[in-house]
């Protein structure tokens, strides 16, 4: 993990070690790992890059869903709403006229829980400009109202915030 070969590279295990499945994070170096369960853990690497999974490190489905350009940022209410147990959230990055825009912004989409302790982080990440979708399993969650927010950051600019937009959602078992 780290080295020039294997940018971005993270393995993990769900049975012992036994067997290992191969993830990819992107662009990343990634150096240290440290997990406090078997779920939450952090992965830290070059350029003050941190990763968090509170689910074992397991894919997260984000994809992009048309080749329209946006011309602004926009995080759109989750559907369905109220929901039981998965919902999608879509958002949209527009191109970064500030110059860094080959990479992409830096992006995150976290889930909070009504006292505002973060509950999941289901983006973390640079995305190129595009409208994407994601998908929130609250299988495991207890019913009541959650927060996303999502924070775009602009690399090239000292990570200053470019957008940041925060929603309300209702999970009902």
């Amino acid at each position: 993990m780290g080295n020039a070969g294997n940018s971005g590279l993270i393995k993990r295990t769900t049975n012992g070690g036994t067997n290992w499945i191969s993830n990819t994070i992107g662009i990343y170096t990634l150096q240290s790992v440290d997990f406090i369960n078997a779920d939450t853990g952090w992965i830290s690497g070059l350029y003050g890059t941190i990763l968090k999974t509170t689910n074992g490190g397991g894919p997260i489905s984000i994809k992009p869903i048309s080749t329209r350009i946006p011309n602004r940022f926009i995080l759109y209410q989750n559907y369905p709403n109220p929901f039981n147990p998965s919902t999608k959230i879509n958002f949209e990055i527009p191109l970064n006229k500030g110059g860094g825009f080959s990479r992409g912004l830096f992006t995150r989409l976290t889930i909070y829980d009504l006292l505002g302790r973060e509950v999941t982080t289901l983006v973390n990440e640079q995305l190129k400009p595009g409208t994407y979708e994601v998908e929130w399993d609250a299988t495991n969650y207890p019913s009541g109202v959650y927060f996303y927010k999502l924070i775009v950051t602009d690399a090239s600019a000292s990570l200053s915030t470019s957008y940041s937009e925060t929603k309300r959602m209702v999970l009902i078992k």
